[in-house]
Order: structure tokens, then C-alpha cells, then sequence
């Protein structure tokens, strides 16, 4: 049964990195590069994200074209997946897992798992 969904997957352009040149950090006054704003307010201090960078602390001036920055890209993906004869209505088979490339550019793990939808008849496989 063929099986096809969205995943996240590293930008080959610019190897996930989201820029179309050398990332050259900039750092701004507002946060001095630490992403986040700290206010006293009297004895209460008070912590937010950076107006400026929004907590990125490195801002891509020159951003890659074809992720615009994110360092990924949608992909498509189609996997084949066997079903058991015998398997029972409303039973839940997980796949293996698979990955897929976040915006923040680390490594994350997906799960899909496939159910059979109410009215979709299919096919068990007979050996």
C-alpha cells in the first residue's frame, strides 16, 4: 500500500545552514547576541525574546533563495508499506522511524503511523 507525506529536508543549496554566503553572526545592541531582553522593573525582573533577532541571536542577512533561510525544504516522500493478512479493522501498524530536518536545523524524529480509515477498504495481502 503506498503511503505518501511531507517531511522537512536539509537544504542541499546551502547545506542547512539558510544562508546563501558565509553566516557572518550579527549581533545587536538589543540583546547583545543572547536573544533575550531583561528589564527591572523594581524588585521584579522581567525577561522577554529580543524585538530584534526574536531569539534566532544570529540573524542571515544574505538568505539562501531557494529554503529563504530555514536551511530545509519540503519534500515529498512515498514508501510502500505491507499489510499482514489478518490484521484487524481499526488496528495501527507503526512504521519505522523516520527523519526529517527542522527550521532550527537539528535532527528531529518522526513517527507515522497508519490506520485504517473507516469507509477505505483494503487489500490484505494473501501468501
Amino acid at each position: 500500500m503506498p503511503i505518501h507525506f511531507i517531511k522537512n529536508v536539509r537544504c542541499d543549496t546551502c547545506q542547512g545552514m539558510g544562508s546563501a554566503g558565509t553566516i557572518k553572526p550579527v549581533q545587536y545592541h538589543t540583546c547583545q547576541g543572547s536573544g533575550r531582553i531583561r528589564k527591572q522593573q523594581g524588585i521584579f525582573t522581567i525577561e522577554k525574546t529580543c524585538t530584534t533577532c526574536y531569539g534566532e541571536v544570529e540573524i542571515i542577512q544574505n538568505k539562501c533563495q531557494k529554503c529563504g533561510g530555514d536551511g530545509c525544504r519540503r519534500d515529498q516522500v512515498n514508501i510502500s508499506v505491507s499489510i499482514s493478512k489478518g490484521i484487524a479493522e481499526g488496528a495501527k501498524r507503526a512504521l519505522k522511524l523516520l527523519q526529517s530536518y527542522s527550521e532550527s536545523r537539528r535532527q528531529i524524529e518522526l513517527s507515522k503511523a497508519l490506520e485504517e480509515e473507516e469507509n477505505a477498504s483494503i487489500q490484505q495481502q494473501s501468501e
